[in-house]
């Protein structure tokens, strides 16, 4: 992450970003999973108020990937921040078996 990139968005600013990279270097990975949802829609906070809504669609839709860093109380460990980051088109395999190729859920998943 560069420190301009904070900037491009409307309340951000550099040191945001500075913030952010931060707390970032010091996250652990917290959760690692794949949406299955097909009724989940990535642009659902287009749609509705961010105050109205908590971010459950873009964790869960289907063939998405989330990446969360700090805290995990079910671990026992806590953090400063806790960030999760749903992608999507990703490639996810376990054992070198693809569960998720480009953002399409694969196998008896799909």
């Amino acid at each position: 992450m560069q420190k301009d990139d904070a900037s491009r968005g409307s309340d951000a600013t550099p040191g945001d970003a500075h913030k952010l990279q931060q707390l970032l270097a010091d996250e652990v990975i917290s959760v690692v999973g794949w949406g299955m949802n097909y009724a989940a829609r990535w642009e659902s906070l287009t749609i509705y108020d961010k105050g109205d809504v908590n971010g459950t669609e873009l964790r869960v839709f289907a063939g998405n990937f989330l990446y969360s860093t700090g805290t995990n109380e079910a671990a026992g460990r806590f953090t400063p921040a806790h960030f999760d980051l749903p992608m999507r088109d990703c490639t996810v395999t376990l054992d070198e078996v693809p569960v998720v190729d480009d953002g399409e859920l694969q196998g008896s998943l799909a």
